[in-house]
């Protein structure tokens, strides 16, 4: 066996797809975890911000699956081109792989953006969920989840039940306060 230059790129992208893991980690918040953000009990989450944490975990979601898969990618065809599978050169491979390269980051951009809505709905029930135990409980409290709502820009009617908010928006049955 012979090393050659392709296997320092094969080793760089085993090195990537680590890092890529371990920088996402930050992001990738256990939903537990994101109910004690804001200030260590459940009743921070009705402190402005709390939702970002959701949102940068589904951010942060796509962008590590996105990176693993593009390195993996990567070395396939690394892999490929130790094999000895011919390889075109020229113009027109150089705008096919500008296009695919493009096209799938556009792919992946606009997939997570029509995504994410519904994604952070899920999480934001979730995350209303856990009960003063760190455990999951059943349904969502309706006040939190309420608060979260309407951080999320999804204003409260006057004189609206947080419970009846929580059906008009999330379309879920949540615990009363209290």
């Amino acid at each position: 066996m012979m090393f050659s230059v392709e296997h320092v790129f094969l080793a760089g992208l085993g090195l990537d797809i680590a890092g890529a893991y371990l920088v996402s980690r930050g992001l990738l918040a256990p939903v537990p975890q994101l109910a004690k953000q804001g200030g260590g009990t459940m009743y921070a989450l009705e402190t402005p911000g709390a939702p970002y944490a959701v949102e940068d975990r589904i951010r942060g979601t796509v962008g590590l699956l996105a990176l693993v898969s593009g390195f993996i990618l990567q070395a396939i065809g690394y892999a490929l081109v130790l094999s000895d599978t011919p390889v075109d050169h020229g113009t027109s491979e150089v705008i096919v792989g500008i296009a695919i390269t493009l096209g799938l980051a556009s792919l992946v951009l606009t997939g997570e953006h029509f995504a994410r809505p519904r994604w952070r709905d899920r999480l934001l029930i979730r995350v209303a969920s856990i009960g003063p135990d760190s455990q999951p409980m059943e349904r969502p409290y309706a006040h939190i989840l309420r608060a979260l709502g309407t951080e999320t820009g999804r204003p409260q009617l006057p004189h609206e039940p947080d419970t009846a908010y929580c059906r008009r928006i999330f379309e879920v049955d949540a615990l009363p306060h209290g």
